[in-house]
């Protein structure tokens, strides 16, 4: 049998790591902590803002996995979305990975609190809304 080798690599996040990033002080607003740039973990949370959300989107090549931290975070995921268009890049041009549309149609409704665990795999529509702090990994798919 011939070798195998490849030129990918890993990340690593230490325990110590992760737990800077999750005990990072709440700050006012809804906004990602994005401790390590570029990366593919992250920090949701709405500070103190009563409820909050985001409009429903479809990653075409990303899977998301959302870990509760605290409080109560709703997810309506799958369904039908109507009035959808592409996301849009910086220079206006149409983002072919990424959907967004104003809502979910028939969609099921899932809520996280504290330790609960949401996949969402690639190609799936999904929004959030409530109040809470989220742990978030953004897992691409391999092409």
């Amino acid at each position: 049998m011939e070798s195998f080798s490849s030129n990918k690599s890993a990340t690593y996040y230490s325990g110590s790591q992760v737990g800077e990033l999750i005990n990072l002080p709440q700050k006012t607003g809804k906004h990602r902590v994005d401790a390590w740039e570029g990366q593919v973990v992250h920090i949701l949370e709405n500070g103190d803002v009563p409820e909050w959300g985001n409009e429903t989107e479809v990653h075409m090549h990303e899977s998301d996995l959302w870990i509760g931290l605290s409080g109560e975070v709703t997810f309506v995921v799958g369904g039908t979305l109507k009035e959808w268009s592409y996301r849009k890049n910086a220079d206006s041009t149409d983002n072919l990975n990424e959907i967004k549309a104003p809502k979910i149609e028939n969609g099921i409704t899932y809520t996280l609190r504290a330790g609960d665990v949401l996949e969402i795999p690639a190609g799936v529509p999904h929004t959030h809304f409530g109040t809470g702090k989220l742990f978030i990994i953004k897992i691409p798919s391999v092409k």
